[in-house]
């Protein structure tokens, strides 16, 4: 199956972390659940009510590293001397809008998994 034909199915299922959010509201919360909750609208979630796992997120974020040439340990970790290399992507690498998301929410989960605190999105 191509590429979008499964993004499509994942986005169908809402059971994807990365793909369940809304581009500039919503939360991730360090706790470990399988699918991202729908909260009713009288929550007043920002966001369309969508809350994910940062760790689920964290690990789906591991998952699709190897597809943008990111190397990660065998526990998902990044390795310090790959940070460096990923902080210091250029401009012009194709890639690297890409590149840059999966850093900046990488590190995001990284910190709400340490420190017991949300990923917040506004």
């Amino acid at each position: 199956m191509p590429v979008m034909g499964r993004v499509q199915d994942e986005t169908t299922l809402f059971s994807s972390h990365l793909l369940c959010y809304a581009d500039s509201e919503g939360y991730y919360v360090p706790v470990d659940f399988a699918d991202p909750l729908f909260l009713p609208e009288q929550a007043g979630v920002a966001g369309g009510g969508i809350v994910g796992s940062s760790l689920r997120l964290q690990a789906e974020l591991a998952f699709i590293a190897p597809a943008l040439g990111i190397d990660v340990d065998g526990a998902g970790a990044v390795p310090e001397r790959e940070q460096a290399r990923l902080a210091a992507t250029p401009p012009d690498d194709p890639f690297e809008p890409e590149i840059f998301t999966w850093h900046r929410l990488y590190q995001a989960c990284s910190a709400s998994v340490s420190s017991g605190h949300a990923v917040v999105f506004r």
